[in-house]
């Protein structure tokens, strides 16, 4: 199974996303992007794990994520990453230190699955659109969009952790809550 954990992004600050992201849409259909309900920041991706192994992975995101001490979620600035032939449009967030800490816990190596060697980066992923030589004028106007959007009202102060199995298909990935428990509790 394809599995990751992330931290949800809930309440306020989902329900002004939503609206965001429901203007992006139709400003921008040729852009994929994220349904509301998947919006989330990933603090480590396993990726394939053997369905023997669940029960260590989740052991083992308990014990990393035991001393977290939460700060409430708030969004900050907005970028691009480039993946192959697709920029990927995100929003970071403020005062994510403790996420940084919480995904270093959370980045050796368990169940056969490598240590995590690439750099935490806190980020909401909003969309992905393929792009050629001659799109990078669509993404600049994307980005200035959602500069637009921003601020965002609001902040999420209760701050859940959950191990996600991602199913995916041509229509969009869903994912299926395996484990979660609210942190800082």
């Amino acid at each position: 199974m394809r599995a990751f954990v992330a931290i949800p992004i809930e309440g306020e600050i989902r329900q002004g996303l939503n609206r965001l992201l429901s203007d992006l849409k139709r400003e921008f259909p040729g852009c994929r992007w994220v349904a509301p309900a998947n919006l989330h920041v990933t603090l480590r991706f396993f990726g394939e794990i053997p369905n023997v192994c669940l029960a260590a992975v989740i052991n083992y995101v308990e014990k990393g994520l035991a001393g977290a001490k939460p700060e409430p979620i708030r969004l900050g600035g907005i970028g691009q990453f480039r993946n192959r032939d697709r920029l990927v449009f995100w929003i970071g967030l403020e005062d994510a230190a403790w996420m940084s800490e919480a995904a270093g816990q959370l980045s050796g190596a368990i169940a056969g699955i490598p240590a995590e060697d690439r750099p935490f980066r806190p980020h909401l992923t909003l969309g992905r659109l393929r792009v050629f030589r001659d799109d990078m004028k669509q993404a600049g106007r994307i980005e200035e969009r959602v500069k637009d959007g921003l601020p965002l009202p609001g902040k999420q102060k209760t701050v859940r952790s959950v191990l996600y199995r991602s199913h995916l298909s041509k229509a969009g990935a869903r994912y299926e809550e395996l484990w979660s428990k609210e942190l800082g509790v």
